[in-house]
């Protein structure tokens, strides 16, 4: 009996494994995204940088800019769209390269004043990820700004997105 037992549980194990291995695709699993590259960035993004500052000086800003980047990551601002209680001194400049893992980061630096005439400089350490489609580039900043020689507040961080133009 102990040998029909022994008999019986070696070919249930080989049809188990038999069945498994049939149910198992053929196919290899979807492959991943191909690696970034700098080229899968260049052109032109809209940005829209709202509350940087806010914090610091209790009031609404914000702006809208067209951002193109270069090959080399270089950003050059588009016509931007400032909301009525403030200006911007210095539009957005900055880097942003890609790695082969599709992140993005580097910096972007800006100057607007308020209405009351308070000049407030404000740096992006800047990282996101580029999406599957490539349309989008999301994720945060650390955000800097500073008044005069020494920081209004403490750097935050805050989400930020990158919209492919159309």
């Amino acid at each position: 009996m102990p040998m029909i037992r022994a008999v019986a549980f070696v070919a249930w194990l080989v049809l188990g494994l038999s069945a498994s291995h049939a149910q198992t695709p053929t196919n290899p699993a979807p492959s991943r995204l191909p690696p970034c590259s700098q080229s899968m960035i260049t052109g032109t993004w809209q940005a829209v940088f709202s509350q940087f500052g806010a914090i610091a000086l209790h009031e609404n800003l914000g702006f809208a800019c067209p951002i193109v980047i270069a090959t080399n990551g270089t950003l050059t601002p588009g016509s931007c769209i400032v909301s009525a209680h403030q200006s911007l001194i210095k539009p957005p400049t900055g880097t942003l390269t890609i790695d082969r893992a599709c992140h993005v980061v580097g910096s972007i630096a800006y100057t607007f004043e308020n209405a009351t005439g308070v000049t407030l400089p404000v740096r992006l350490s800047v990282s996101l990820w580029r999406s599957a489609d490539g349309s989008r580039l999301t994720g945060n900043v650390t955000v800097s700004p500073t008044c005069g020689s020494s920081p209004c507040v403490n750097n935050y961080v805050s989400p930020f997105e990158l919209v492919a133009a159309e």
